[in-house]
């Protein structure tokens, strides 16, 4: 019988390969992170006006949250690659980096739109013959 984890799948649904679903999860963590830095940038943002915080530069602060959001953002993963289908970890893979997947920015952004639609249809033709 197949460890429940085994079956865990990316946000298009594609099967996360055993031999990354740990990096996987560790870099799903950096989640987290990036949420208590919105929570800080949007606490600071609400102290424009405060005395208390003269000394220190808000507009620049709050920037370079941001800019740390959005870094940190990148190291979540959102799909399997489409390119070397997560076994990047033996070879090289530039799509990836040799992670064996990618961000929601890269997949969303960067990844060409016939791959995405080709994973969109072998998801669909999975989903069609496991009913």
């Amino acid at each position: 019988m197949k460890n429940a984890c085994n079956k865990a799948k990316d946000k298009t649904g594609y099967l996360i390969p055993e031999c990354i679903q740990r990096d996987w999860r560790t870099a799903e963590q950096t989640s987290g992170y990036v949420n208590k830095l919105l929570v800080t940038r949007q606490h600071l943002e609400k102290q424009r006006c405060n005395k208390a915080y003269s000394e220190v530069s808000l507009e620049s602060l709050v920037d370079l949250l941001k800019a740390a959001q959005e870094a940190l953002e990148r190291a979540i993963p959102y799909a399997v690659c489409p390119t070397c289908k997560g076994k990047a970890a033996k070879d090289t893979c530039l799509m990836c980096s040799t992670r064996g997947f990618v961000s929601e920015f890269y997949w969303k952004k960067i990844v060409p739109s016939e791959l995405r639609e080709l994973r969109e249809k072998i998801q669909n033709e999975t989903t069609t013959n496991d009913a």
